[in-house]
């Protein structure tokens, strides 16, 4: 019996790390881009089709 509430702990502490983890990227993101999307980039000329 122990050992099943024990096994919740631990899958309940892996997930609020994970989402931790997951909440730290997007805060540093954010930081990063000023809260603004980042356009993609475009593609180099070399890779377009000659005319």
């Amino acid at each position: 019996m122990m050992k099943r509430k024990t096994d919740k702990w631990k899958r309940m502490i892996v997930l609020n790390a994970l989402f931790l983890v997951l909440s730290i990227v997007i805060t540093i993101n954010l930081l990063e881009t000023g809260g603004k999307p980042t356009l993609p980039q475009e593609p180099p000329a070399a890779t377009q089709a000659a005319s």
